[in-house]
């Protein structure tokens, strides 16, 4: 795989497009037209042909003079990894694990995981503000996050074991 160049914007709308090619199942020679995806991914064309030009630099995609840009190859050949994974990703992911062996409170302050993880405030909020939109959490009145309630704790699970009784 060629080394990524792009900017984080970049690899993570190459990112999105990969997995929407794969999720939609875009077939070899499909046009991939730049205003659609611009439209659907809330960007304008610019960062979105810079992704593609990555996704080209990997293969994945043929640029056609006039015609823009032609998948390659589909993207189950490929596999997940096309695109590494971003810092953001990396963020997420370790906020999750963090939260599910117990390393990191029900409640947090964007402040506390600054220091934690060595993110910005806005790395840190943008991986609650995707967590909220997966709905493992939510921003509390004032200040801070809290993570949705999960199997955590003995009372938790009785009370999970009783509901699935009454059910």
């Amino acid at each position: 795989m060629k080394k990524q160049s792009g900017s984080a914007l970049q690899l993570d709308l190459a990112r999105q497009i990969f997995e929407q090619a794969r999720t939609e199942g875009w077939l070899k020679g499909s046009r991939v037209p730049e205003q659609t995806l611009a439209r659907a991914l809330g960007v304008s064309r610019s960062p979105v042909r810079a992704a593609l030009k990555l996704l080209e630099q990997q293969g994945f995609l043929d640029s056609e003079p006039g015609r823009g840009f032609i998948l390659a190859r589909e993207p189950r050949e490929e596999g997940p990894t096309l695109i590494p994974p971003s810092a953001d990703d990396d963020l997420h992911a370790a906020l999750l694990a963090d939260r599910a062996n117990g390393r990191i409170a029900l409640q947090v302050s964007e402040t506390e995981l600054i220091a934690r993880y060595q993110a910005s405030r806005g790395q840190i909020r943008k991986a609650f503000i995707r967590l909220a939109a997966e709905g493992l959490a939510q921003r509390l009145r004032g200040h801070g996050w809290q993570f949705a309630d999960s199997l955590d704790s003995e009372e938790a699970l009785e009370d999970s074991y009783h509901f699935r009784m009454l059910i």
